[in-house]
């Protein structure tokens, strides 16, 4: 179907297409922070201005290489000014996006491959939501992510789930259930009525004892000793979503400015 339309239609839509396919593999931040670069260097040789900046976070080849796919098909998508059509699509599928980020923050004490830490932690934990399951007055939703105090950062490696227990007073927490069992949780009413699946506002939560649990990482063990406050947040994909599509409504919006300039 697409090799019928004229070329100056089908390119662009190759384009397009080119673009969606590699946003998800390379999230919608990078995205983003390629279109930016896109204004601050003019257009010039995007791809390896994009990989100025988060090249060195975001290391690999394969993901460079992906990286440098999206800033072209990004690149010929604002030569092409389907930027509005852009827009519109990543704004009518936002409520389809089911990659979900739950976020505790923490003060704390215990050790990582046994290195003491003291202080302020952050467990990041991303799931899908469409994994959630539920019963008991409980839900699931299986998750990877990473522990990171002051000094060092940790991936899980252990088999990992966030919990909601809805039972008062309302229990929120993150668990290892392979090789070992370990969970740390916090209750706070709001609790009662989450279900993992949709955002919710930093909530402080009261630490729910006893504070013991161990978990596997890519460093060594995670042991806790004690944890004195322990708040949660929970983010969807389509916040970063919005991110990109600010970010290409303000490339449109200069690309009219410089053509009315040129008239």
């Amino acid at each position: 179907m697409l090799s019928r339309l004229p070329l100056r239609i089908r390119s662009p839509l190759s384009h397009l297409s080119v673009f969606f396919t590699a946003i998800p593999s390379i999230g919608a931040e990078v995205a983003a922070k390629g279109l930016r670069m896109l204004v601050a260097f003019k257009g010039h040789d995007l791809c390896m201005s994009a990989l100025a900046v988060f090249g060195d976070e975001e290391g690999s080849d394969v993901h460079k290489r992906k990286c440098r796919v999206v800033c072209r098909a990004a690149a010929a998508l604002v030569q092409s000014g389907l930027l509005a059509g852009v827009v519109v699509v990543m704004l009518g599928g936002i409520a389809q996006a089911s990659s979900i980020e739950y976020i505790f923050t923490g003060d704390g004490t215990g050790t990582l491959n046994g290195v003491s830490f003291d202080g302020d932690f952050t467990v990041t934990l991303t799931g899908d939501t469409s994994a959630i399951t539920s019963g008991g007055g409980e839900y699931f939703n299986s998750v990877t992510g990473t522990f990171a105090d002051a000094a060092t950062m940790a991936n899980f490696t252990g088999t990992m789930d966030v919990i909601d227990n809805t039972a008062a007073p309302g229990y929120i927490g993150f668990a290892e259930f392979s090789p070992s069992f370990a969970v740390e949780a916090a209750t706070n009413s709001a609790f009662e009525t989450y279900d993992l699946a949709t955002a919710l506002a930093l909530t402080i939560g009261s630490p729910n004892g006893p504070f013991t649990a161990t978990y596997t990482t890519s460093v060594g063990d995670l042991d806790f000793t004690n944890i004195t406050a322990l708040n949660f947040q929970a983010i969807p994909e389509p916040a970063s979503l919005t991110l990109l599509a600010t970010a290409l409504v303000g490339i449109g919006g200069l690309r009219r400015r410089r053509k009315g300039a040129a008239v």
